[in-house]
């Protein structure tokens, strides 16, 4: 069942509901990145019985989030409901968990919030990843940035075992596949080349306003001396570019520490 008749499945079942949707949205997408989860209520009527109003708004709340994850970023424009991406509804709602309800007995209504993980098992990159490998939606660049650096190309003392983008100063959104290309438009690195294990588990880096957050949450990773690339272009709002030596310290990085197949990054955002 795709997104479209998945849709018509929960319209349907919503005419012997009433409830509706909590006013206040969830967190911009942004927030949804660093958080690493997508979160929503939904809110039965009232003169309800508890079962019927705890359902009612349940399927409000998981008609919320097929809305919200729709609109979440695959890279550039290009959003989950763009294409009716592949996941079946009924794969998207069984990796949700319910994050609190309420009932108002005096009212006869209740209130439902739900989760889904962004990363880890029954996360979204664990539904939608086998997905865009099959489909492969993001265009092909013909054109690779070379595997090894270039000799003229001085690396530092220590080279280093992860990576932080410093964005802040750009229109960066993250999305589902924000990936690496140099400034001829090269690519570097794919996040598809990540291998399953990592891109399920954390994506394809993680996301902080803070740097001693953003390291610190390389430290968890082993990182302990990442290196922070100042970016100062974007491709289509998520694609970071680099300079071809900024490229070159990746790739020693990525021969060394397998900084980028095992998703050591961070991008630095705005707050």
């Amino acid at each position: 069942m795709n997104f479209r008749n998945g849709g018509m499945f929960i319209l349907l079942f919503l005419s012997t509901l009433t409830g509706s949707i909590q006013a206040r949205d969830p967190a911009p997408f942004p927030e949804i990145f660093k958080k690493g989860y997508v979160e929503v209520k939904g809110k039965s009527e009232g003169k309800q019985s508890r079962f019927q109003a705890w359902r009612a708004a349940e399927v409000m709340a998981q008609r919320e989030l097929l809305r919200v994850l729709q609109k979440i970023r695959i890279y550039g424009s290009k959003e989950i409901g763009g294409g009716s991406p592949a996941a079946d509804v009924e794969g998207f709602l069984k990796g949700s968990v319910t994050c609190g309800s309420v009932y108002d007995e005096e009212r006869g209504q209740a209130e439902v919030c739900l989760r889904l993980n962004l990363y880890g098992p029954q996360g979204l990159y664990d539904y939608i990843l086998p997905w865009l490998k099959q489909n492969r939606i993001v265009p092909e660049y013909h054109l690779v940035y070379a595997a090894e650096p270039t000799p003229a190309i001085a690396l530092p003392d220590s080279i280093p075992d992860g990576v932080i983008f410093d964005v802040r100063a750009l229109p960066f959104q993250p999305a589902l596949l924000n990936r690496i290309l140099t400034s001829q438009d090269t690519l570097v690195f794919d996040p598809l080349r990540i291998d399953s294990e990592f891109l399920i588990a954390y994506g394809c880096g993680a996301y902080s306003a803070d740097l001693p957050a953003a390291r610190n949450l390389l430290l968890q990773r082993g990182s302990r001396n990442p290196l922070v690339l100042f970016v100062q272009e974007l491709d289509r709002q998520t694609d970071v570019k680099v300079s071809p030596e900024q490229a070159g310290f990746l790739m020693a990085s990525e021969k060394a520490f397998q900084v980028l197949s095992q998703a050591k990054i961070v991008f630095w955002v705005q707050e």
